[in-house]
């Protein structure tokens, strides 16, 4: 991978950044066609246009090699529709109008955390058995071969120690904790329950929510399209891992291009994804904590 190639990439997900702020269109997206049928192929169109854009950007300068591209259209294009349904999911919705009114919103947040499961984790495991079982390490890098408990431990006290300055930073202490969001107190009331225990399943069920991200931006879009793209299919991922974080604080923004990259490496040279959830989880739970703490006082 070189040089070249990393800063081509990286001046992509500037002008994708940019004219984000500029125009709004993430959020114009939302307000328009959110919880509409409209939302799934408009997801699915910027996603692959922001997917492939980068993949032809990095071609056209020779900076990466596609094998088999009839074969890396279809299976890239169908992850990417799947992740599109699972980042725009709204069917629970029905179901979430039969519960207690006071509980509503924290159900549909915890349904949507895990819904991952049947949305996204099942299809890619079904288009991993059917194209690619024999030539990926375990169901796109999610597996338990080798594993060694405490390896990262001295990593995971960097991203915290990271996450605590970084929470000085604009937006950032505004936007967490996203617990606030889930009024897990209203519901944890209407129950009669401890508020930390509404409080702890919002939280499960958000740490959840990045085996997901992870088995699709390093496992699929790095570990599943080696074989198209090979080591080079890390700065693709990590363009499209640049926008999916429009609508957030602007330095989560911009550090997602290098923490998905730095993901990336660190999945294509152990074969698994096992440290990007693990350190995923680390960096959300730490800027919860972080955020709540700084409240408090």
């Amino acid at each position: 991978m070189s040089i070249a190639a990393v800063l081509i990439s990286l001046l992509l997900s500037g002008a994708f950044i940019a004219l984000d702020q500029a125009f709004r269109i993430e959020s114009i997206i939302t307000s328009a066609c959110a919880y509409t049928p409209a939302i799934y192929p408009i997801e699915f169109l910027k996603n692959a246009m922001v997917y492939y854009l980068a993949v032809f950007v990095l071609y056209i300068f020779r900076l990466i090699r596609i094998e088999n591209p009839r074969k890396f259209l279809v299976i890239s294009a169908l992850g990417l529709l799947f992740y599109s349904v699972y980042s725009a999911f709204y069917a629970h919705i029905s179901l979430i109008k039969l519960a207690a009114v006071p509980c509503r919103i924290w159900l549909h947040h915890v349904i949507e955390n895990v819904s991952g499961l049947i949305t996204l984790a099942l299809p890619l495991w079904f288009l991993w058995r059917i194209t690619q079982k024999k030539s990926i390490n375990g169901f796109y890098g999610l597996h338990a071969r080798n594993l060694t408990p405490l390896r990262y431990i001295d990593v995971m006290l960097l991203v915290v120690a990271a996450m605590y300055f970084a929470m000085h930073l604009p937006g950032l202490a505004e936007y967490y904790p996203v617990l606030d969001n889930s009024y897990f107190r209203v519901c944890a009331a209407y129950f009669q329950v401890p508020k930390w225990l509404t409080a702890l399943g919002f939280e499960v069920s958000y740490a959840l929510d990045f085996v997901w991200v992870e088995l699709f931006f390093r496992g699929f879009l790095v570990l599943g399209m080696l074989r198209f793209l090979g080591k080079d299919a890390i700065l693709p991922m990590a363009v499209l891992y640049v926008v999916i974080h429009f609508g957030k604080p602007i330095p989560e923004v911009i550090s997602s291009f290098f923490g998905g990259y730095l993901l990336g490496v660190v999945a294509y040279h152990t074969q698994h994804i096992r440290a990007g959830i693990l350190l995923h989880i680390v960096l959300a739970m730490s800027a919860e904590i972080f955020a709540i703490l700084m409240r408090s006082y």
